[in-house]
């Protein structure tokens, strides 16, 4: 009996050896590329964006809500999601405040940058400065720079429901002047 064992033993440690599977990745190979995952990041090396910070969340939200409602695509909404764990999502757009020499002069500028997660390549990237009187401005090239890179043509409720966003807040900047 002791021998039957040890020699099932053997068994299984050659078998174990011999016939081994491929090692267990914690990254997802099999990615979604109609998923985009929507990040925020603060800058550590800008001074002055946490005055702007609830305008970049606020972007990022937009645009999950709009693209989740009006296109094909399923975005998910990361931003105060602050683990860092592989995704399945095929891109990722990132929203953070970077430090850039402007006209002699250190500025912080909102950087906005769509990456296709299969093969690392950067779809969009766009840095904006970000004023009181050009938030509107900036919502309307973002959503048309996304449009284009992601070659999704909005739809018309799409762009009304951009507009009713646009004549509210016009209306609300307006009536504290």
């Amino acid at each position: 009996m002791f021998l039957l064992s040890l020699a099932t033993l053997v068994v299984f440690i050659v078998m174990s050896v011999v016939d081994h599977n491929a090692a267990v990745t914690k990254t997802r190979l099999l990615l979604n590329p109609r998923d985009i995952d929507v990040r925020f990041e603060g800058g550590n090396s800008c001074n002055n964006w946490v005055s702007q910070e609830s305008y970049a969340i606020g972007l990022g939200g937009l645009i999950t809500d709009l693209l989740n409602t009006y296109s094909t695509f399923m975005v998910h909404d990361k931003t105060n999601y602050r683990v860092n764990e592989p995704s399945s999502s095929g891109k990722t757009l990132t929203i953070q405040f970077v430090n850039q020499r402007h006209y002699r002069a250190q500025q912080c500028f909102m950087s906005v940058v769509l990456i296709d997660n299969a093969d690392g390549s950067t779809m969009l990237d766009k840095r904006y400065f970000v004023t009181n009187t050009n938030q509107l401005s900036i919502q309307d090239d973002l959503f048309n720079s996304l449009s284009f890179v992601l070659t999704q043509p909005w739809p018309n409720r799409m762009r009304e429901q951009l507009a009713l966003f646009r004549n509210a807040a016009k209306y609300r900047t307006d009536a504290f002047l």
